[in-house]
């Protein structure tokens, strides 16, 4: 953790932490400059993303994925579908492993009408390319409730 003159202190004191390596892209898309670090916490080597602020910061960070690819990473859009992927090296066996990194779509549900009150259970699926993996999104969850009856009469009122 930066202390701001220049010097850095360790978050905590509860786990052994050994950076292995770093590098910087903007994995989420939203235009600012995330950072990928390779670690060694507690005998465990992972990579975790931490999402960047824009104001120089990193808040958030992805939760780590356990990996042995942890030494001299880097980034490239190795599978080319817009997102940077990481590379790196396994110190004990000297290979080389690539970390594809998910790509999230945003899209629109059309042609869908939930008229019937009650839960609705949603769930996407993604039939792959020769490229890309198939796969199945969460379910979105949808509760339709029951129109609502107006307390007021629409009867006509005669003079």
């Amino acid at each position: 953790m930066g202390k701001g003159d220049g010097t850095f202190s360790r978050a905590s004191s509860f786990s052994v932490f050994k950076l292995q390596g770093y590098a910087v892209s903007d994995f989420n898309g939203d235009g600012i400059p995330d950072l990928v670090a390779t670690e060694l916490v507690d005998n465990r080597l992972s990579a975790v993303i931490f999402l960047g602020a824009g104001d120089g910061t990193f808040p958030q960070s992805t939760k780590p994925t356990a990996t042995p690819f942890v030494v001299s990473p880097a980034v490239a859009d190795f599978n080319v579908d817009g997102v940077p992927d990481l590379v790196a090296t396994d110190p004990t066996s000297n290979t080389v492993g690539v970390l594809l990194t998910a790509k999230t779509v945003a899209g629109t549900l059309d042609g869908i009408s939930l008229l019937t009150p009650g839960t609705h259970v949603i769930t996407a699926t993604y039939s792959g390319t020769s490229a890309l993996a198939s796969s199945v999104g969460l379910p979105l969850t949808i509760t339709v409730s029951a129109p609502s009856s107006d307390s007021r009469s629409s009867v006509p009122t005669h003079p």
